[in-house]
């Protein structure tokens, strides 16, 4: 009893060590930037991850308090991790016009003191009712971003005004995103408050669209039309839940213009699509090993961009090592702060060519929106010390273990007495017979192959390059039939790049749209065939989401066919 109890208080003290080894944060905020005159308004005072010996608020002149704080406590525990909150929530009135900052409150942690800091309100006029005035309600569209680039995350929100009480909020004609890929996120947002037009509104986000852009362009969203349920204020009362009628209305919302650019040009391989903001992080395995031996690193990266256009960064010197195709063992999205991100861990298998000692560093570089510039992260770079194995030698060993032993001359004949030997044994007769029989095949195919009529030569090898063709796009094929758009585009591009990187002996991280013309150029491949190449690609990309008709689908698998075949 006594040795579980005292498990119980270690697990306790081990809980409570951690929940409190958290940073302590201490804000305040108001529910509005703007009030009108004599209106009233919240200031709420949050404490996180720490349980203060006192609490003493600021002096809130001009305003006036509604009287004592309410307050509210949160513990949670999640895999051992304590998380603490507590709030102080103040009502206050507004009266005197202006602007006006409320000093930080103070709260006492182990005799030391902590401020939050200020919050700065503004109170306004309001404006003067006029007989028969509107606008009750309306919807505006919002989004954070009007100016954008390929692979950014753009939010959509659609936000409501109202001085009456709304129950239903349906969106009737949502635009199409087109040249978007959309997805609805979830989101719970309490009401603020809100001044437009000297008129305060309550206002809160009833929808939200994540728009990722797939091509450049300009691109309208809106007018979109929206149907409100309002409460009646004339309809009886009709029970505790069911206690009023609504009514229906129908508000058309503003109309929102995005432009979408094109990034500019990286030359570092360590790119890798990536657009918004990233953070990396990295493991290498093995780092004492033979020329036998393959190195495993873990490259992982979380980021806010679009996660299909994130490829594998490349920052391997293949004079050095021999790299497989890297294989991506985490891809997940999650939401967050109102935000979709993704997290991605590529996992590299390197094989030393000969022995050493070499630094390998792992890279990944992405193009951050806030400072329209390209960031590489990077992590310390780590030693591999690299000895000889036995199966993967390097050159001047193979030759020493090839080279020709003489014998030396004998100087001297010796005589030795023949028997029966090999001449009409039984052995003798076999090979013979053999010999004889192949003779005849070997006259029989070449009396047919001069009989038969001659194959076009052209012709033979269009026949080898289309069955090559359908070999390498058997995959893509079986997607096609069973009509899976995604599944079908992804292949497409996975099999030419494949393709073309194992004919010409180019690295997959090298093909990229920005690195592809070049690297084939030196390749000697035509131009034209060049450019069919990037249409298909770019084909296949913009229909990764938006989806495709059979028939489309049909052409561009056979538009891959043909450029496959004329690279044979």
């Amino acid at each position: 009893m006594i040795k579980r109890i005292s498990f119980l208080v270690f697990i306790f003290l081990l809980v409570s060590g951690k929940g409190f080894s958290q940073k302590v944060k201490f804000t305040a905020s108001a529910d509005g930037k703007q009030v009108l005159e004599n209106g009233m308004f919240t200031v709420e005072y949050k404490i996180q991850n720490a349980d203060p010996d006192n609490f003493t608020p600021p002096d809130f002149s001009p305003f006036k308090s509604t009287g004592t704080p309410s307050t509210q406590s949160s513990m949670q525990i999640i895999n051992g991790v304590m998380k603490k909150s507590m709030s102080y929530t103040f009502q206050l009135f507004a009266t005197n016009l202006g602007k006006f900052t409320i000093p930080p409150a103070t709260i006492t942690l182990g005799g030391k003191s902590m401020k939050s800091n200020s919050v700065t309100v503004e109170v306004i006029k309001g404006k003067e009712k006029v007989a028969g005035d509107q606008g009750d309600f309306f919807v505006e569209i919002k989004v954070d971003h009007e100016e954008a680039f390929l692979g950014q995350q753009i939010t959509v929100d659609y936000v409501i005004y109202t001085k009456v009480n709304v129950r239903r909020f349906d969106i009737v004609n949502e635009s199409e995103y087109d040249g978007f890929f959309a997805t609805t996120m979830n989101i719970r947002s309490s009401a603020q408050r809100e001044i437009v037009g000297g008129v305060e509104y309550s206002t809160k986000i009833m929808a939200r669209r994540i728009l990722f852009p797939q091509q450049t362009g300009t691109y309208t969203i809106g007018p979109t039309n929206v149907r409100i349920g309002v409460v009646d204020p004339n309809s009886p009362q009709r029970g505790f839940i069911f206690n009023s009628r609504l009514i229906n209305r129908v508000v058309i919302t503003n109309e929102v213009t995005l432009r979408v650019r094109d990034l500019p040009t990286s030359t570092d391989p360590a790119f890798s699509n990536a657009v918004g903001k990233y953070y990396m992080s990295s493991d290498i395995k093995n780092q004492g090993v033979t020329t036998d031996d393959a190195i495993t690193i873990n490259v992982e990266v979380r980021g806010d961009g679009d996660a299909k256009f994130v490829t594998p960064p490349n920052f391997v010197d293949e004079d050095v090592f021999d790299i497989y195709d890297p294989n991506i063992t985490l891809d997940e999205n999650f939401n967050e702060g109102g935000k979709i991100y993704h997290r991605k861990n590529f996992e590299y298998l390197i094989v030393p060519k000969k022995p050493g000692n070499y630094m390998v560093q792992p890279k990944f570089q992405y193009y951050d929106v806030d400072s329209a510039a390209y960031i590489t992260l990077q992590v310390p770079a780590k030693r591999i010390g690299v000895t000889q194995g036995i199966g993967n030698k390097d050159a001047a060993l193979l030759e020493e273990d090839q080279k020709i032993v003489l014998e030396p001359i004998r100087n001297s004949t010796k005589f030795e007495s023949q028997g029966s030997g090999f001449f009409k044994s039984l052995p003798y007769w076999i090979i013979l017979s053999l010999g004889l029989l192949s003779m005849i095949l070997t006259g029989g195919l070449y009396y047919k192959k001069q009989t038969a009529p001659e194959v076009d030569p052209t012709e033979l090898r269009r026949q080898q390059a289309d069955q090559l063709a359908e070999e390498k796009l058997a995959a893509a094929q079986n997607f096609l039939d069973s009509g899976n758009s995604s599944k079908f585009h992804e292949e497409i591009i996975r099999a030419v790049k494949e393709y073309i990187a194992d004919k010409y002996n180019i690295p997959a991280t090298y093909l990229k749209k920005e690195s592809i013309r070049s690297s084939l150029a030196a390749q000697q491949v035509p131009d034209e065939t060049i450019a069919s190449l990037e249409n298909l690609i770019n084909t296949c990309e913009l229909n990764l989401y938006a989806g495709g008709s059979n028939e489309k689908m049909s052409h561009t698998f056979a538009q891959a066919k043909e450029i496959i075949a004329s690279l044979v």
